[in-house]
């Protein structure tokens, strides 16, 4: 029997596309907080639980990885040198991991750690969403409606 509540709903969403074939991409401003414990080496790029704009390879070296121990203080930039993004599990040796920042030394617990990039651009859910509620309204109501309603809703 499955667990209800235990894990969110989540929805994997493509990257937007441009006409050239290149992904779109945005400077992203995004925080960290490590809470678990000190040591921890990779931390993956969330907010609120939600997934991540990954990280556009080609200017992955221009990141910067800042941390501060409240809100309000200053940043502290960490040396670019200090830190990649990739994942490591024990043993292994790091690789490119395009939603995970890794951290050699290991992040300090209880510290905000700030990381501006650039992302790759996904569809948001709301054009997912509005996508949906057009084809239903195109292809499903349409043929339903009287010609009074479908001159309106063209």
């Amino acid at each position: 029997m499955a667990s209800v509540g235990r894990r969110p709903l989540r929805i994997d969403l493509p990257i937007v596309v441009q006409e050239n074939g290149q992904a779109m991409t945005s400077t992203i401003n995004g925080e960290l907080a490590v809470q678990l414990r000190d040591g921890v080496t990779v931390e993956k790029i969330t907010w609120g639980g939600s997934r991540c704009y990954p990280v556009d390879e080609r200017v992955k070296e221009k990141a910067v990885l800042s941390v501060r121990s409240v809100p309000d203080d200053v940043r502290n930039v960490v040396p670019r040198k200090a830190w990649q993004f990739a994942v490591n599990t024990p043993g292994s040796v790091p690789r490119f991991g395009p939603v995970h920042v890794y951290v050699p030394a290991g992040f300090e617990k209880g510290k905000l750690y700030e990381l501006i990039y650039t992302g790759r651009i996904l569809v948001s859910s709301g054009l997912v969403l509005h996508q949906r509620v057009m084809r239903f309204r195109l292809f499903i109501l349409k043929p339903m409606m009287s010609s009074a309603t479908k001159t309106h809703w063209q």
